[in-house]
């Protein structure tokens, strides 16, 4: 859904970076630099969080 992150994925420092909190990351690095839209990069992080809530839990009891 993001094929502009997709082509910058090679250049993070981190081959599992998410582009969220990672130094040195491409994505992160393109954002800032206007290369990528804010709002993309917005509705990427909400889904990222979207589905830390729905695969996530601290409730190991169940």
């Amino acid at each position: 859904y993001f094929p502009e992150f997709f082509a910058l994925k090679q250049d993070c420092k981190f081959n599992n970076c998410i582009h969220i909190n990672e130094p040195k990351c491409a994505v992160k690095e393109a954002l800032e630099r206007d290369e990528i839209s804010y709002s993309r990069y917005k509705s990427y992080v909400q889904i990222l969080e979207g589905e830390d809530e729905n695969y996530r839990t601290d409730n190991w009891d169940n």
